[in-house]
């Protein structure tokens, strides 16, 4: 996120709040993930408890993709877009 906005606006008290919010998020995400795949592993079984994990990767590369496609791409990887 950082990488894609001007510097002046890193050090704003709007986008620390947005860091640490998107940081919470993923840590949440993580904890609902670990605590989650045991019960559904309890009601449908460890064979069809995993490939429920397969979603995230599955949207994570697909939003890459999108991102390669976008100008902002460039940008993000230092000029080597």
């Amino acid at each position: 996120m950082t990488t894609s906005c001007p510097w002046e606006w890193t050090w704003r008290k709007s986008s620390t709040l947005h860091l640490t919010l998107q940081t919470a998020v993923g840590f949440l995400l993580t904890l609902v993930t670990i605590r989650g795949v045991p019960v559904l592993a309890e009601v449908w079984s460890w064979r069809w408890a995993f490939p429920g994990l397969a979603i995230g990767p599955a949207v994570g590369v697909a939003a890459m993709v999108l991102l390669k496609r976008s100008p902002m791409a460039a940008n993000l990887a230092g000029g080597r877009g």
